[in-house]
Parts: structure tokens; C-alpha cells; sequence
């Protein structure tokens, strides 16, 4: 969005930091098509941003195009190869076609793989937590153990010196303290080796504590990168929300409805199918109906004009739907005064949002 923004701006485009960017990104696209500056400025810069690609084609045979693409498609560096090959004036329509089909797939792959990953993000987030109690409780007992060995340590040259002290003094005394004194040196003899022996059990056991402590840092760390993995995903939240839907419709915790749609008819343009009924539930028990659209891609362009001019109010899911479709919608509804309500996501969360809004705008008029 950045690089998008700049070539905005070089093309006289009036862009600043609250500017949307589907609305940015959908005007450059649109303004791509035409034979004028700002298509000139985007060719520009994306020919700048994969010049090593182009260059790479340019000293290559056209027969070896396809397996270039299925080594990047497989290394997962797509993006250069894929603007070399689009440009490239030996490229065929097949090969485009095939690249376009695979990176349109690839899309609904990743997002299908990512969903799998709440509930693990979830145990890992509660494996970090106990980890890091474990780690801090090692940490304790380390230090504990630390602070016994330096007070080993001080027992045991403090009794040293005072076994020296006292060999010096009795070595000044007659020699009929002999035996006496060779019993209390055995004495201490005995003492200094269990003093040895305990010291020997602690340094032991606080070499396994800082092994156990660094398999815990190391246990640890593991967990926070996959947690920080899980954390970019996001789409498999949107579950929560249609568990929760059902007890909606049973009318059990959930709050009374902000107002009525009395009968309203709405046209929900793009979206996933599969959503379908959920939003519909969703709308009726607001006292309204729901009329869908795809925005083209099964549906007929002519059929969307249709729906658009019997509907009260106009949904368009922009993550959803061709670009194309959405100005359309857009243009349309501006010129029609029609309320047209664009969601960031074709989620049930975001039609919800959405819907609440209409509800309490009507109630305060």
C-alpha cells in the first residue's frame, strides 16, 4: 500500500493518511486499464520492483517458462516471475491462465490450512503460561541452591580455620595431649567428608536444575514462535460467531434487536455461500429480507441491476467481490440515494456490525 500510495501521488491522485485503501487500490486498478499517467507510473514502478525477473526472461527460452513458474510456485517466491511472465511479449494466454488459476487456488489453500491453527494457538498460549511459571519457579530454586552452596562453602573453610587454629595451639602443648588431639583431628577429618559429600549432593542437584532450566528456556522459546505463527491468523475467529448464531435464533442470551428493518429489503452483493443462511437468519429475525448476489461471478451482471433497484438497502462484502462490481454497486446507489453499506470482510461479524448500524441509525431518525 505504500508503493501504491506514492504512485498515487505522482499521479495527482490526492491521497493522505485517512484515504481507504480498497477504495485506493480499487481506483488504481480501474485507472491500470486506460492509456494514461497513472498506468504509465504503475507499469514504471512495478517494472523498477522486478527488474531482476524481467531481465532473468529476457535471456531465456519460452519453453522453459513453465518449469520457472512451477520452481518459484514451489519455493513460494511468486510475485517477480509472475509480473516477468504477464509482461513478457513470448508468454502464452495458456501459461497466464494457468498462473492465474494456480495463484487464485493457492489463496483459498492457505486461508483453509490456517483455520486449524485457533485451537492450537489457544494451547500454546496456555503451554507459554506454564511454562513460564515453571521457569520462574526453576529460577527460585536456583538462586536457593546457589545461596546453600556459598553457605557450604563458608562452613567449610570457617571449620578449616579453626581446625588450623587449633593445631597450632595444641602443637605448643606437652606431649600428652598427643592422643587427644589425634582423636579430634579424626573428628574433624570425618566432618570435613560429609561436609564434601553434601557439597558434591548440592552441586549435583543444581547442575540438574540448570539442565531442566535450560529445556525449559529452550521449550519456551519454541512455543512463543509458534504462537506468534498462530497469531497472524485470523478468519478462524469468525467460527466463534456462527456457534453463537443458533442460540439466536432460539432467542436464549442474546439482547433484544436495537430496532425493527420492518420489512426492508436488503441485497447482500458478494460474500462465501456458505454464510448464506446464517446472514438470512440474521436479517429475518430483524424483521427484513435478504436478497443475494455474488456480483458476477455466477450470477448475471443484468440480474444484479435488478436486484439493486427493488432493495432498500445495499451490502457489498469487499473482501469478497470483483472490484468491478463493487464501483458498480457503488455508483449506483449514490446516483439512486440508496444507503450502500461497504464491509471489510464477508464475515458474520461484519454483517453484523454492519446491520446494528443501520438498526440504530433508523432508530434515531
Amino acid at each position: 500500500m505504500a508503493e501504491l500510495r506514492k504512485v498515487a501521488r505522482q499521479s495527482n491522485y490526492t491521497v493522505d493518511a485517512s484515504t481507504d485503501d480498497f477504495l485506493l487500490h480499487s481506483h488504481m486498478v480501474a485507472e491500470s486499464a486506460k492509456r494514461k499517467r497513472t498506468a504509465r507510473n504503475l507499469q514504471r514502478m512495478l517494472d523498477r520492483k522486478y527488474h531482476r525477473w524481467i531481465q532473468q526472461l529476457k535471456g531465456a527460452d519460452s519453453k522453459s517458462f513453465v518449469p520457472m513458474w512451477e520452481q518459484a510456485l514451489q519455493g513460494g517466491d511468486m510475485a517477480g516471475l509472475l509480473w516477468a511472465l504477464m509482461t513478457h511479449p513470448e508468454t502464452d494466454g495458456n501459461l497466464i491462465t494457468r498462473v492465474h488459476q494456480q495463484v487464485h487456488m493457492l489463496s483459498h489453500i492457505q486461508g483453509s490450512e490456517n483455520r486449524a491453527d485457533l485451537h492450537t494457538r489457544q494451547q500454546l498460549q496456555s503451554q507459554v503460561t506454564e511454562l513460564q511459571q515453571k521457569l520462574d519457579e526453576s529460577q527460585i530454586a536456583q538462586r536457593q541452591y546457589q545461596t546453600q552452596q556459598e553457605q557450604l562453602f563458608q562452613a567449610q573453610e570457617k571449620a578449616l580455620s579453626a581446625l588450623r587454629q587449633q593445631q597450632e595451639k595444641q602443637a605448643e602443648e606437652p606431649s600428652d595431649n598427643i592422643s587427644h588431639l589425634k582423636q579430634q583431628m579424626r573428628e574433624k577429618d570425618k566432618d570435613y567428608r560429609q561436609l564434601l559429600k553434601r557439597l558434591e549432593w548440592t552441586e549435583n542437584r543444581l547442575t540438574q536444575r540448570e539442565m531442566r532450566l535450560t529445556e525449559l528456556e529452550q521449550g519456551l522459546e519454541g512455543l512463543k514462535d509458534q504462537l506468534q505463527e498462530a497469531h497472524l491468523e485470523r478468519q478462524a475467529l469468525e467460527l466463534n460467531m456462527i456457534a453463537l448464531l443458533p442460540a439466536a435464533n432460539n432467542h436464549s442470551d442474546i439482547e433484544e434487536p436495537i430496532a425493527s428493518l420492518d420489512g426492508q429489503q436488503l441485497i447482500y452483493v458478494g460474500g462465501r455461500s456458505k454464510m448464506l443462511p446464517h446472514l438470512r437468519a440474521l436479517t429475518e429475525a430483524h424483521n427484513g429480507q435478504l436478497i443475494h448476489h455474488d456480483g458476477g461471478l455466477e450470477d448475471s451482471r443484468a440480474g444484479l441491476q435488478n436486484s439493486l433497484v427493488s432493495a432498500d438497502l445495499v451490502f457489498c462484502a469487499i473482501d469478497c467481490v470483483s472490484h468491478d462490481a463493487c464501483l458498480k454497486v457503488k455508483r449506483y446507489c449514490k446516483k439512486h440515494n440508496k444507503p450502500f453499506i461497504p464491509l471489510r470482510s464477508s464475515s458474520l461479524s461484519a454483517f453484523s456490525g454492519g446491520l446494528r448500524t443501520v438498526l440504530e441509525q433508523n432508530n434515531n431518525s
